[in-house]
């Protein structure tokens, strides 16, 4: 394949699909083309999987250990065909061709009790169809078309939801007074909630005490992306609970485990903090952000 276009991705995975049968899932990473960051991070090529009947099951950014057979046949792949790689297109193809039928074919492994790939292999009972299937809801369901703009009418009302979307029907089933599940087809894009007008692809939830940077009961806290270390500490864009900035950052220093603190109302932090912090006035019914270029050597 000359990129990783739809374009070019697609008429392969035709190819396949007619010779090999539809899988129920395909699992994959969050490259190009198999995701982008839409609702569900769901692409143009997964689209066309939904249609089809194939569930895309995407793994979470930066963790390939959840696809890691795939990761160490790729180990293998690589080592044994790319280095040295071949002169030109044909000639690399070859190898892949030969390693294809010798990891398939001749080669036994440990995973399979020392059998091949190919004697376990079964074909889908699905068949690829000449006409693409049309999308199909329960009668509970409300169902909206998605026009050009990537959007549908609701109460009136303009509500986004996809470009990937556009000619399609998503379906919405009630949940709750005025809020809302969204699917396209059996894939869950996210949750309408008619007083914002608005679909969010999930739900933010409080992550336990010993998950976070800070806990105070009964508010929503969130982990920090970046791990604390002594000496050095760098806050990424992340709104942090409201505490004392200056006991909160001395204890992420010193202390180790970090233990939740509570901290009182209208408490100024001093000196190097009060300059460098956005609020110096720390009101424990409200939060805090730390921007990503506050650094404390």
């Amino acid at each position: 394949m000359a990129s990783t276009a739809v374009d070019g991705a697609k008429p392969v995975f035709t190819r396949l699909f007619q010779e090999y049968g539809l899988p129920k899932r395909i699992r994959t990473d969050n490259g190009v083309p198999f995701a982008t960051n839409t609702l569900a991070r769901l692409s143009t090529l997964s689209a066309w999987w939904v249609r089809l009947g194939i569930l895309p099951e995407l793994i979470e950014p930066r963790r390939p250990a959840q696809n890691g057979r795939h990761e160490r046949m790729h180990r293998t792949l690589k080592a044994e065909t790319t280095r040295p790689a071949a002169g030109s297109l044909a000639a690399q193809q070859r190898k892949f061709n030969v390693f294809r039928e010798e990891f398939n074919h001749e080669r036994p492994h440990e995973a399979l009790d020392q059998e091949t790939p190919a004697a376990c292999y079964m074909p889908s009972p699905r068949s690829m169809p000449d006409r693409l299937p049309p999308l199909e809801y329960p009668d509970r369901f409300e169902v909206r078309y998605a026009s050009a703009n990537g959007g549908i009418r609701w109460n009136r009302r303009w509500v986004n939801v996809s470009i990937v979307c556009v000619g399609e029907y998503v379906g919405l089933e009630e949940i709750d007074d005025g809020i809302w599940n969204v699917y396209f087809g059996p894939l869950k894009l996210g949750r309408l909630h008619e007083r914002r007008m608005r679909i969010e692809e999930r739900v933010r939830k409080a992550l336990s005490p010993s998950r976070c940077v800070t806990h105070v009961p009964g508010l929503f806290c969130y982990r920090c992306p970046r791990p604390f270390t002594r000496g050095s500490i760098q806050f990424l864009d992340v709104w942090q609970l409201p505490a004392l900035v200056h006991d909160w950052l001395l204890r992420a220093i010193d202390t180790e485990p970090r233990e939740p603190f509570l901290a009182s109302r209208d408490v100024k932090p001093v000196g190097f903090f009060a300059r460098r912090c956005v609020r110096t006035e720390i009101d424990v019914h409200r939060a805090v952000s730390i921007p990503s270029h506050v650094l404390v050597q």
